[in-house]
């Protein structure tokens, strides 16, 4: 408490960062799952100032983006804590020079040192570093933060992510905090695999719900685009704070270029920028001296921004995890904050046609990607459920539409929904994933569906053709088949089970529940 008021200059923990940050302290792996903005870096931070519990000295903090690193390395010493960042094989200005002689000897070590997963792969000093630090018992634990990058980044373009399995390997006994926003449970085992988290280890979950958030999905329209996003903004947010993501390095410069164009303060961020660049558009934003940030989807992530008033997505994001992490940007202050993504068609044959074309990507992995794509697709279509309730449901939480509201379009939508029913077509996907059960043991969701509806099969679902559910829903949209099937699974008739397979990642299978009382031959 102390330290949390001293440094920090706050009166209190919020949910979970208490609990985090001593069993951390007794030298446990710690999982923790906090919504955006729910105060994740407080519980590696706060630990690593504390000389208190089983575990000594410096805290290797391993994020995905320097610029991040960068903002916490800023504010950390603005509050008076000795924090390094370690990036390019060099240590940014603010640093000492002699950062490794520091690390190797008995000088003062610093709190806390950030680097990216790349640097813990590839850098000989940082690992001889920890390789001393670790025989004088001077580490104190590895945080890895944005966790969930894991099961994305480190899946597609980031190999380095996969290297942090070592880190159990190479210091066995050092304890592990892994920190996330945003993890299905498949994200969830992926994480705790690569990481090797302890088997005792402490998870702390918390509700994925942002309540002071307004979601709205709107077409994109076909002429003066940019036009109708600067009156947006003129008329709801005028000099308030905002993210406009985009679809590609060159449509953020455009986009950002046309609404100074419009009389609106604008900058653009993104990968290809320099690191000076980065620096002075994110010091701009949070100083104040610039409203807007157009960005791509890295931008964001971890920044001490509380007032953002407004996120627009001005192309579809390639994942509903994606989707809830950018919006999840807006509001850290508890203040209601709009969220507006706009879709076309466009976007989406960009998107699954880029995944498509990918000439080394591993089978398994396109079809992971084209999945994701399919499920924002389907949540933008989906114009009479909560929008509240589909995200959350995306991360297995449930939630009762009731309680969003009106605080998402489809809930506070004036218009009529016509109602159909649809027991026939769930009652007989019930039966098919009962038939395929005893047939499979392990079907997937996405498997029974396409079985469902009479899509070809593959050589390993060719016995689902004898059965009496192939083929039933054929006139049935896919859509509609996915929403009969996934309110199922609102219901708790129809369980997803993550397991791990042969390959490196988990997968998702579904089981009727078994306290569901049903007649084989009439349910």
């Amino acid at each position: 408490m102390k330290i949390l008021k001293g440094t920090f200059g706050l009166g209190s923990f919020r949910e979970n960062q208490l609990e985090a940050i001593l069993a951390t302290l007794t030298g446990l792996d710690v999982f923790i799952l906090k919504p955006t903005g729910g105060g994740k870096s407080l519980c590696f931070q706060v630990p690593a100032l504390c000389v208190g519990g089983k575990t000594r000295g410096v805290t290797i903090v391993i994020s995905p983006l320097t610029s991040l690193m960068m903002d916490q390395v800023k504010w950390l010493l603005s509050k008076g804590v000795d924090a390094v960042l370690i990036t390019h094989d060099q240590i940014v200005p603010e640093q000492e020079p002699s950062i490794w002689q520091r690390l190797n000897g008995p000088d003062t070590k610093p709190k806390l040192i950030f680097v990216t997963p790349e640097k813990m792969a590839q850098n000989a000093d940082l690992r001889q570093a920890l390789r001393y630090l670790y025989k004088e018992r001077m580490l104190a634990r590895f945080a890895v933060d944005e966790a969930h990058l894991l099961g994305t980044w480190g899946r597609d373009f980031r190999d380095a992510y996969q290297c942090l399995k070592n880190l159990r390997r190479d210091f066995p006994d050092i304890p592990i905090l892994a920190l996330t926003g945003s993890a299905t449970n498949a994200d969830q085992e992926h994480i705790r695999r690569t990481l090797c988290l302890k088997p005792n280890h402490v998870f702390l979950a918390e509700s994925f719900n942002r309540p002071n958030l307004h979601y709205t999905v709107l077409p994109r329209p076909g002429r003066n685009f940019t036009k109708v996003i600067a009156s947006y903004i003129k008329g709801s947010h005028p000099k308030q704070a905002g993210i406009v993501y985009c679809i590609g390095r060159s449509t953020c410069e455009r986009v950002a270029a046309e609404l100074r164009g419009y009389g609106l303060s604008a900058s653009h961020f993104h990968g290809a920028m320099l690191d000076s660049e980065k620096q002075y558009t994110m010091e701009s934003w949070l100083s104040g001296e610039s409203d807007i940030v157009v960005a791509t989807i890295a931008f964001g992530m971890g920044i001490h921004k509380p007032n953002v008033r407004f996120i627009i997505h001005h192309g579809l994001p390639s994942s509903l995890t994606n989707y809830y992490q950018e919006t999840g940007r807006a509001g850290r202050d508890g203040l209601p904050a709009d969220c507006i993504l706009y879709y076309s068609w466009k976007d989406c044959a960009f998107l699954l046609s880029r995944i498509q074309d990918k000439p080394n990507l591993r089978e398994e992995d396109r079809q992971r990607q084209l999945h994701e794509v399919e499920q924002v697709i389907h949540f933008v279509l989906n114009e009479t459920d909560c929008r509240r309730v589909q995200i959350l449901q995306h991360f297995d939480e449930q939630f009762n539409r009731h309680a969003c509201n009106g605080t998402c379009d489809n809930c506070a939508a004036s218009y009529t929904v016509v109602e159909k029913d649809m027991s026939h077509e769930a009652m007989s996907l019930v039966k098919f994933l009962l038939d395929a059960m005893a047939l499979y043991s392990k079907v997937t969701r996405n498997h029974l569906i396409h079985a469902f509806r009479g899509g070809k099969l593959k050589q390993n679902e060719v016995l689902l053709g004898s059965l009496s559910g192939y083929r039933l829903g054929k006139k049935t949209s896919k859509a509609l088949v996915e929403r009969v099937y996934d309110e199922l699974i609102g219901m708790g008739v129809i369980l997803q089970k993550t397991e791990q397979t042969n390959g490196p990642y988990p997968a998702q299978y579904s089981y009727v529940r078994l306290s569901v009382v049903c007649h084989h031959d009439n349910i």
